[in-house]
């Protein structure tokens, strides 16, 4: 828990400084050679993106997914950083106030779908818990023996909501619905209008995209814990979502992102077996060619993040200090 309090009053105080001032980026400049870095978007905000997109035009440069293996294995180069955009969990949003983002910028980036969720308007049980705690007055939550103690409003209530989540994804399948009905019935549903906000894409939307500037690609079916599956039902989610995409899309998926970022050699292995090419994690740091091509690093951008914590986490200066997250 201080950890996590800790990061996050870096990222309010101490990087916009380091930001404001310049330091970051002489520190940046001193590193030198830069590597290629992948980031993690999800369903964030088209101003901050906008501000991203102009960030990055001016300090980096944004490569093809389909020109990472050369790029990697250049190795290090002098001048801007090398960049991989994608983006996770196929919301609808993506379509209507990102996408057109990336083709004013001219920005290819890859945009990862759960294939069971197309068209959804429930949404993710995540992001109903999610924001069902951020949104509610309740004080406490309590699950099993844990007891999370609410702060009345703020961020303070988000930190916790993403440790409440966070928590939930560890759970078994069998397990994980029974747990976010406790925790749905203890904080009460979000309110409609953010639940729409968190929309998933309908076939007809991904198909729009798809081909232009965007790559879409198989974030399995359902969005399990990979790691808590048996054989079968593994197997179903990575080939069942490649199935459903090749045939939405009329093309061969070659990219996977793994849910919440779990993944370990078995996993990797049927992966492999169900004809993957590439496969892309939430493990921190630049991309290495012994990362390639299933276990590629990514780094995740919060929604809201401002330019100073963007420019934080490419920063190869922080990252030898070991605090990205």
């Amino acid at each position: 828990m201080p950890g996590v309090w800790l990061r996050e009053l870096t990222k309010r105080t101490v990087i916009p400084a380091m930001y404001r001032t310049g330091l970051l980026l002489q520190l940046d400049r001193r590193s030198a050679n830069c590597a290629v870095l992948a980031l993690n978007y999800h369903c964030v905000e088209p101003t901050v993106f906008e501000s991203h997109a102009r960030f990055l035009i001016e300090r980096a440069e944004v490569i093809d997914p389909a020109d990472l293996e050369n790029q990697v294995s250049m190795g290090k180069a002098t001048g801007k950083p090398r960049v991989v955009l994608t983006f996770d969990d196929g919301y609808a949003s993506f379509v209507h106030r990102i996408h057109p983002i990336l083709e004013q910028y001219g920005l290819p980036a890859l945009w990862f779908v759960p294939t069971d969720y197309i068209g959804s308007t429930k949404g993710f049980w995540f992001d109903r818990v999610r924001l069902a705690v951020a949104s509610s007055k309740v004080r406490q939550l309590t699950l099993e023996d844990k007891v999370w103690k609410l702060p009345r409003r703020g961020s303070g209530r988000g930190l916790v909501a993403n440790q409440v989540t966070a928590h939930l994804k560890t759970l078994a399948p069998d397990l994980l619905d029974s747990e976010v009905e406790r925790v749905l019935r203890q904080m009460g549903e979000p309110p409609d209008d953010m639940l729409e906000a968190r929309r998933i894409a309908t076939e007809e939307e991904i198909r729009l995209v798809d081909g232009k500037g965007v790559h879409v690609e198989s974030h399995s079916r359902t969005h399990p814990n990979l790691l808590a599956l048996d054989g079968e039902t593994l197997d179903d989610e990575l080939s069942g979502s490649k199935n459903q995409l090749e045939a939405l899309l009329g093309r061969t998926v070659e990219h996977f992102s793994f849910p919440s970022g779990g993944y370990n050699d078995r996993v990797v292995s049927r992966l492999q077996a169900a004809g993957y090419r590439w496969a892309w994690t939430t493990d921190p740091g630049f991309i290495q060619v012994a990362d390639l091509p299933y276990r590629i690093p990514r780094v995740v951008i919060d929604d809201h993040a401002p330019d100073s914590v963007l420019a934080a986490k490419m920063s190869p200066w922080i990252h030898r200090t070991g605090t990205v997250r």
